[in-house]
């Protein structure tokens, strides 16, 4: 369920048309990206280097299970492609979600928002990001899969 309210903007200046340069609401911790194009891995990692997140990169979904398996409380944000090799992104998220219930996700796809979120039946925090994406879009995205859901505790 998305926030009750809307994206705080940062300082001014902060936000250019292009979007933040900081997510005051979310500046600490890692984001799994999993992506098999090694280009959207790297617009990602860069987009969330500036938003003070750091990235962890992987190629497909079944190297994103392991490291999540492996460490569940590691992650703020999983942000999966839907169709990669070995393990799409949706079934990746289900196998997270299985040991992470409340992992917030982003998943990049071509199809219809509809579509994926009757695949992945949970989709409770979590956000479609379709391509091609501003940084104002995917800090959006991030506040309704991410930001704080209590009025009181949102940012100025």
């Amino acid at each position: 369920m998305p926030p009750s309210i809307p994206r705080p903007a940062g300082p001014p200046g902060d936000e250019s048309e292009s979007g933040p340069r900081e997510l005051h609401w979310l500046t600490k911790g890692e984001v799994l990206i999993a992506d098999d194009d090694p280009a959207v891995r790297r617009v990602l990692a860069r987009s969330f280097e500036r938003f003070g997140l750091t990235p962890v990169l992987c190629g497909d979904g079944a190297e994103a299970l392991e490291l999540v398996t492996a460490e569940p409380a590691r992650f703020q944000l999983v942000v999966l492609d839907l169709t990669m090799p070995r393990l799409r992104g949706d079934e990746a998220l289900i196998a997270m979600r299985r040991l992470r219930p409340d992992i917030p996700a982003l998943v990049l796809s071509g199809y219809l928002e509809e579509e994926i979120r009757e695949r992945l039946k949970d989709t409770e925090k979590v956000a479609m990001l379709h391509k091609p994406f501003t940084l104002r879009d995917l800090a959006d995205l991030l506040w309704q899969v991410a930001g704080p859901t209590d009025t009181g505790a949102a940012a100025p």
